[in-house]
């Protein structure tokens, strides 16, 4: 019985890396054939060891039962279900995984699914992100399934995400923002922040990213979007990453990083300096241009994939370089808005 769970979890997880890990899609250093002949060698034995070599990526892991529920402050849909645009057809939301026993799972949602609607409204064209519901308690989803079905399920929230904001008024009309984490309640609670100290006088904000690892790339991206016009270049992935239609805020703003700012901190970073929204003060970010995506498997493990690559709007390559910042220390903004005045926006492409 070991044997054959253990031979299951195995083509499981081959299935999964060979679907989304990033090398494999792009058939860009990634032996084919040795990842299949790992696959046959360890059929009746965990794969756990083996399997992160033949990855050779330092970020891409096998993760244990019980270091997987931490994962799932990164839930941006607090019901379990993991979305993503279909490969096929961008403007449908299809369930790419789901967390054991969540409300999803009970509810006899599966991978592969189509979301078609959360609370009555179309997702249809939207984001994976955007698709997310962001209400309290409940949320309704009415999926499209394989057999042609199309039903309504009523899910209850429940996300371990904790605020990673803390905001302060500083030097009169300054607004501090500090963000500590990409979780999914970055950008709602970023946009709080921001609302209220504009409420307190703030005029002009410092977004303080120093020491922030990262997390929800797509929270980086729509936190961008809370401060950048409408249309403009966010990032490049595997196509252009834009801003979206509503108009950001227009106040000053500067960003403070340091050597451990990473991942989305560095999106975040890279949009709002190349689009001249910005200035930049610290010291260079860490250089993490990759993206990973969480998978669970079926016996409560998880995989965390290398599944994308992104470059800033000015298409700057940050992996392993970081992003420069236009100043040591923060030089008021009296110096970052003549720093800007003199900033060029790349040429959209």
């Amino acid at each position: 019985a070991t044997e054959l769970a253990n031979a299951s979890l195995v083509n499981e997880v081959w299935t999964t890396v060979d679907e989304n890990f990033l090398p494999a899609r792009n058939a860009n250093g990634f032996d084919r054939d040795a990842w299949a002949a790992l696959k046959e060698r360890s059929d009746a034995s965990p794969p756990k060891t083996k399997g992160e070599a033949a990855l050779d990526d330092p970020y891409s892991r096998f993760v244990d039962p019980t270091d997987f529920a931490p994962l799932l402050k990164y839930d941006i849909s607090g019901v379990g279900v993991n979305v993503a645009e279909d490969a096929e057809d961008p403007t449908k939301i299809r369930v790419l995984g789901l967390v054991l026993d969540s409300s999803a799972a009970r509810a006899g949602i599966e991978r592969g699914d189509e979301i078609v609607a959360v609370d009555g409204e179309s997702v249809r064209g939207k984001s994976a992100f955007q698709a997310r519901h962001t209400g309290p308690h409940t949320t309704a989803f009415a999926g499209a399934f394989p057999e042609g079905e199309e039903r309504e399920v009523t899910l209850r929230r429940a996300s371990s995400a904790t605020n990673p904001v803390t905001a302060r008024m500083e030097s009169g009309d300054v607004g501090y923002i500090r963000l500590k984490e990409f979780n999914a309640l970055a950008e709602p609670k970023v946009a709080e922040a921001v609302n209220e100290l504009r409420g307190k006088g703030a005029t002009s904000f410092v977004l303080d990213l120093r020491d922030n690892p990262g997390g929800l790339v797509q929270a980086g991206v729509e936190i961008a979007r809370l401060f950048l016009p409408p249309d403009v270049n966010v990032a490049y992935t595997e196509g252009r990453v834009v801003a979206g239609g509503v108009k950001g805020d227009t106040d000053p703003l500067a960003v403070l990083v340091n050597g451990r700012s990473a991942s989305a901190s560095e999106i975040l970073t890279g949009a709002l300096k190349d689009n001249c929204r910005a200035t930049v003060a610290g010291s260079r970010t860490y250089g993490k241009g990759l993206i990973q995506s969480v998978y669970e498997l079926s016996d409560g493990s998880g995989l965390v994939l290398t599944v994308g690559k992104y470059v800033t709007p000015s298409l700057e390559d940050l992996d392993r370089v970081g992003i420069a910042p236009n100043f040591g220390m923060f030089p008021g903004f009296a110096k970052a808005n003549e720093t800007l005045s003199h900033c060029e926006v790349p040429t959209r492409r």
